[in-house]
């Protein structure tokens, strides 16, 4: 590596590092559980941190730095900039191999210049596994390229592509189909000599990447099986079609008081698969069939609508340079080729997806964020090169102009709408809540937020929220806390509901704080609110 790409790599570590740890307390429920599973590893809790909803390899990863003493939050933000600079560089070799040879200087330039502001976005949101998705995405995608263009289909490479899709599934449990499907379409399709090629030699080299990953996952399936009872790759997919059947009663963490899955867990989602639920799958009859096309048609266009508005400005700018593109020339067969691979990927994650209701937004789009991101660079740089003319030119950069934009607006928005106060409120709840109650005391809160991250920060076990709008003077509410043996409960003053205090009186309040927070989902409006910490 030339040293000047070394500098620029250390000036972009830097400026991740300084993101970072500028929104180091932002979490969600997804990250207090992969910390949470972490620490269950680290203290040798191994049959209760075996978990078949979080995939595995992220709190794998975290474990050595908990064992050392560092915080989680702190180890979840330094693995976030590692593979932040990983993807950096896996794009980077991607776009200098497909650019064409006079455009790859300003196909580099205008990848950079559209990554960067992208990966700040991710390192200084929520702690998630998502970085390191798109990490095993663009491996696959620079392996099965770089083989196929060195027409190498040694053993030794296809073992290795087995093992990468395992550490893939390992990463997040959707990469398991995703890696199947498009291993399917490359060895039977698009590469390894195509269709062309015999198709036993292609079954053969295909089986011995399944063999490979097979036995890689294969323990970790055993663990799984055995501790659900029965045979399981992972069951976040069952769980999350239970969710959208038409007998789900919605999300179980914002629908009642549950009892954590064990002693040593932080809250009762560590495990949501062990809370009651009804299994459910669109192929039992003809009805559930229908049931699902409708859902999907219907029900999840608020779904579609949200991948559509989050990838639009991308989506615009790959138009536009291809549109350019049959301006300035034609494109050769090997750029057209890799955007056949990249499209083919972004349709079977997208397709993946959109099969069932995912909340959170764009973050699950990262993969094809990047991807996008890719493809608009390279034939941004090969159409400027190609556009001959002072006015042709100037309409180039007007246009790749327009393409980088939408990672700098997206990095704007993310600014704007991200809660950085919100969370540091939480987290100062926290400590208000620590230095009263004694650590791993039975807590519960009205509001899902509060409860999760208060318990995180107080090091307390969590029994979930009661619900929106629910008060301690409902006898219902007041027998649930009791019949779980709550001892703490965390009550947020609700802006939309009359003389709260009231339904306190004759409950020992311990000490009163303040927290200023929104939560949509719980149809909590902005603060700051009034809580109070009860002894029940």
């Amino acid at each position: 590596m030339k040293p000047k790409l070394v500098l620029y790599y250390v000036a972009v570590a830097a400026l991740l590092l300084i993101a970072a740890f500028s929104s180091l307390r932002l979490l969600n429920l997804d990250s207090v559980n992969y910390i949470s599973i972490a620490q269950l590893y680290a203290d040798g809790h191994w049959k209760e941190a075996v978990n078949g909803y979080w995939s595995p390899l992220f709190s794998w990863l975290l474990v050595p730095f908990v064992k050392l003493g560092i915080d989680g939050q702190v180890a979840s933000r330094i693995l976030m900039i590692l593979f932040a600079l990983g993807n950096l560089a896996l794009g980077h070799r991607l776009v200098r191999k497909y650019a064409a040879d006079k455009g790859t200087r300003a196909a580099t330039i205008i990848y950079h210049l559209a990554m960067v502001p992208l990966l700040i976005v991710a390192v200084r949101g929520v702690i998630t596994p998502d970085l390191l998705t798109v990490f095993f995405v663009l491996s696959l995608l620079t392996v099965l390229t770089g083989a196929a263009r060195r027409k190498d289909r040694s053993r030794r490479t296809l073992v290795f592509i087995g093992l990468l899709a395992a550490a893939g599934y390992f990463a997040k449990a959707f990469l398991l189909p995703f890696f199947v499907v498009m291993g399917a379409a490359w060895f039977f399709a698009l590469g390894e000599g195509g269709l062309t090629a015999r198709f036993t030699d292609r079954l053969k080299r295909f089986g011995l990447v399944l063999a490979a990953f097979a036995i890689t996952i294969l323990p970790w399936v055993a663990a799984l099986s055995l501790k659900y009872e029965h045979a399981t790759t992972g069951n976040s997919g069952e769980y999350s079609l239970a969710y959208i059947g038409p007998n789900n009663v919605g999300h179980p963490g914002r629908n009642g008081l549950l009892s954590p899955p064990h002693d040593f867990s932080l809250g009762p989602m560590e495990d949501p698969s062990t809370h009651p639920y009804l299994p459910w799958s669109p192929l039992q009859s003809r009805e559930d069939f229908e049931y699902y096309v409708d859902y999907l048609v219907n029900q999840n266009f608020e779904a579609v609508n949200r991948v559509l508005t989050t990838l639009s400005p991308y989506l615009l700018g790959v138009l536009l340079v291809l549109v350019g593109l049959l301006v300035a020339g034609k494109v050769d067969r090997r750029q057209r080729d890799f955007l056949t691979l990249i499209a083919l990927m972004s349709l079977v994650y997208l397709s993946g997806y959109y099969a069932l209701h995912v909340e959170g937004g764009g973050r699950y789009l990262w993969p094809v964020l990047v991807l996008s991101t890719l493809v608009t660079s390279i034939y941004a740089g090969t159409w400027y090169v190609r556009c001959q003319g002072r006015p042709r030119k100037i309409l180039a950069i007007l246009l790749i102009i327009a393409l980088v934009f939408p990672a700098y607006r997206n990095l704007y928005v993310h600014d704007k709408e991200r809660g950085y106060s919100e969370e540091l409120s939480l987290y100062q709840a926290g400590q208000f809540v620590k230095e009263r109650v004694e650590p791993r005391s039975r807590f519960a809160s009205n509001v899902l937020r509060a409860s999760t991250r208060i318990s995180y920060y107080a090091n307390q076990l969590s029994y979930g929220t009661t619900g929106q709008g629910v008060t301690l003077k409902d006898p219902g509410t007041l027998k649930a806390l009791r019949d779980y043996g709550v001892e703490y409960f965390f009550y947020v003053d609700h802006p939309l509901l009359d003389n709260d205090e009231e339904g306190l009186s004759g409950f020992e309040v311990i000490g009163t704080t303040h927290v200023n927070f929104a939560d949509h989902r719980s149809k909590f409006p902005g603060g700051p609110h009034k809580a109070y910490l009860i002894k029940l």
